[in-house]
């Protein structure tokens, strides 16, 4: 694999050389151009070639493609160049994060969305991880049983009634809501190590961009971005209530908020259900 990236590598050579009217590099541009090549590119190559044989197939082209990705992100820690953004987007504490990084950056994003989440944890949010902490503390089976009853806030009564309708599963001898749970719980428990779960609960919890003694009013005011608040009506969760909120708290400072409303009866997951209607929603906002 070594031997044909190399060959490659000189063939896009004479090919830049062949095509080119007129070649102007300075010493330096070389000297970088070498930094990159033998020790930026070259052991990169060199170790995902190393690792490829131990390593799925899959997994390379996902580490491969995370250059691109992360490629930003370097030049924002090592030099202090801050990429511009179309649009930040985050749903749940994702959402809470990119209110965080917006407050943080005001000039970060042109557009901030926050998807079915807010800029604090309400009181509802605040006792729900407390139970979380308590079931990953002191359950026999705490990923398995947090999970459950994080399902739970996830979705509504009437979502269940619609999915389920008191169904059985004649095989297990249980209600098909009870092997869903159970399904969910499994699946997370091979997933998760109980430390990570543990470390999301407390971020879900410590979501709040006053903690600073910073007003949610001054908050907004500076952030430089159209916000865009995406709620759900019948989210349990982060509720569409708080939304409404904040986005009149923007509307007295003037600012370019706008509130958009998922209509749906699956509760605070219905952004990850409900495909066409959140398109819709995000479309108009990206003018597509």
């Amino acid at each position: 694999m070594i031997p044909a990236q190399f060959v490659a590598g000189v063939c896009s050579c004479l090919v830049g050389f062949l095509l080119s009217t007129k070649i102007m590099i300075s010493p330096h541009d070389i000297f970088l151009g070498f930094l990159a090549g033998c020790f930026q590119v070259g052991f990169g190559f060199i170790f995902i070639t190393i690792g490829a044989r131990t390593t799925p197939s899959a997994m390379v082209g996902i580490i491969m493609l995370s250059e691109s990705v992360l490629g930003p992100l370097w030049a924002f820690i090592f030099i202090s160049e801050t990429p511009s953004l179309f649009a930040l987007i985050g749903g749940s504490i994702g959402g809470g994060i990119a209110w965080e990084m917006a407050a943080l950056y005001p000039s970060l994003t042109k557009n901030l969305i926050p998807v079915a989440a807010d800029w604090k944890a309400s009181d509802w949010i605040i006792a729900n991880t407390f139970l979380q902490k308590r079931l990953l503390e002191n359950s026999n089976d705490p990923i398995r049983d947090a999970r459950i009853h994080a399902m739970l806030t996830y979705r509504t009564p009437a979502s269940f009634s619609e999915r389920f309708g008191r169904t059985k599963n004649l095989e297990k001898n249980i209600y098909n809501v009870e092997s869903w749970l159970i399904h969910h719980g499994d699946k997370l428990f091979k997933r998760f190590l109980l430390q990570a779960y543990k470390t999301m609960n407390h971020l879900l919890a410590s979501v709040d961009k006053t903690r600073n003694e910073k007003s949610i009013e001054k908050v907004i005011k500076d952030i430089e971005s159209d916000i865009h608040l995406v709620a759900i009506n019948s989210d349990i969760f982060f509720t569409s209530e708080e939304d409404q909120k904040t986005f009149k708290i923007g509307r007295r400072l003037n600012k370019k908020i706008y509130y958009h409303e998922l209509n749906s009866i699956h509760g605070h997951d219905a952004f990850l259900i409900e495909i066409k209607a959140i398109s819709k929603i995000l479309g108009k906002i990206f003018k597509i």
